[in-house]
């Protein structure tokens, strides 16, 4: 049985707690999301389209214990994502209310952009 979206979605700073205790944390924001608003320091960038192959076949250290949080700049493009890796038998997996702005305002790290050129 699926898990419904209320036990599949965590509030920001149950995410924030989760990604301290070492849940693996995915940004699937598109590279234009990521350029204007920065990139959370210990994200793995994945294009949305890849994320079940690159977990399932590329990053073999992922078990039943460790939670996934997934992020976007909403739930209705982490939401899906969740949906299809709950459906492909992952476990722990979550997505965050308010996305990616709910965990910068959290105060996670974000990585410093490099100046634009001159």
């Amino acid at each position: 049985m699926v898990e419904s979206v209320e036990s599949t979605r965590l509030k920001a700073e149950a995410a924030v707690e989760a990604i301290h205790e070492g849940a693996l944390l995915i940004d699937v924001r598109s590279e234009a999301g990521r350029s204007r608003d920065g990139e959370l320091q210990g994200a793995i960038v994945i294009a949305k389209p890849d994320v079940l192959h690159v977990l399932s076949e590329r990053i073999r250290r992922v078990s039943d214990e460790q939670k996934i949080v997934i992020f976007c700049g909403s739930v209705k493009g982490s939401g899906p994502v969740v949906d299809t890796l709950t459906q492909a038998g992952f476990v722990g997996v979550y997505d965050v209310d308010g996305g990616f702005s709910a965990l910068r305002d959290q105060g996670l790290s974000l990585i410093p952009r490099a100046a634009p050129a001159a």
